[in-house]
């Protein structure tokens, strides 16, 4: 990949690092945890469904994990929502390179024929008309991560302490489009693009 397209790749890759770390810190903040803070008790967090409650639990030991690594919890929670951050970005572009060489059904890419969906959605859409559109594009997403995880478990496992949190259907959503329109298809045919991808991050 030549110089111009990796720094239109790195300026991509950086935007949508932004967004979907932003979503992630006030996801958490749902669940009781800040970098600024130690993480709020979680009787004291009435809004908390009793599947939210277990959530919570795994994402503090998760983050205490990430103590290992780094000083305090403030950073450890910073590392976490990295990691989560990064899982999410290589996921959607590791799918996107395959559907490109035909590996995977279209999950990424949107087309005006499929009624601005994935062919994907559409069929996810088609057989479930009571799911919302943001529900399509999760259960599209999820579906996909399902599929993949049976060849890379480790990047796709829906299991993994970094898949405890979903980002935000609208950050999903402005990365596709960030990964779909500002990266040409070509970038995508490119065989070192996911090793650029890791690298910016």
């Amino acid at each position: 990949m030549d110089r111009d397209r990796r720094y239109n790749l790195r300026s991509v890759v950086g935007k949508s690092r932004r967004i979907i770390e932003e979503d992630i810190t006030k996801k958490l903040i749902y669940y009781g945890i800040t970098k600024k803070a130690a993480p709020i008790p979680v009787e004291n967090l009435q809004h908390l469904s009793e599947e939210d409650k277990e959530i919570k639990i795994k994402l503090e030991k998760a983050i205490e994990k990430e103590k290992c690594a780094v000083t305090n919890y403030q950073k450890a929670v910073d590392r976490y929502i990295r990691h989560v951050g990064f899982t999410f970005i290589n996921r959607i572009a590791a799918l996107r390179a395959m559907e490109v060489r035909g590996l995977i059904t279209e999950t990424i890419l949107r087309k005006s024929e499929y009624g601005g969906m994935s062919l994907r959605e559409r069929g996810i859409h088609e057989k479930n008309h009571d799911l919302t559109p943001d529900q399509v594009l999760e259960e599209s997403l999820k579906d996909a991560f399902r599929e993949v995880t049976k060849e890379i478990k480790v990047l796709f496992d829906l299991e993994s302490e970094y898949s405890l949190i979903f980002p935000s259907n609208k950050v999903l959503r402005d990365i596709i489009r960030l990964l779909s329109d500002d990266v040409t298809e070509d970038d995508w045919m490119q065989d070192d693009i996911i090793g650029w991808i890791y690298q910016y991050y």
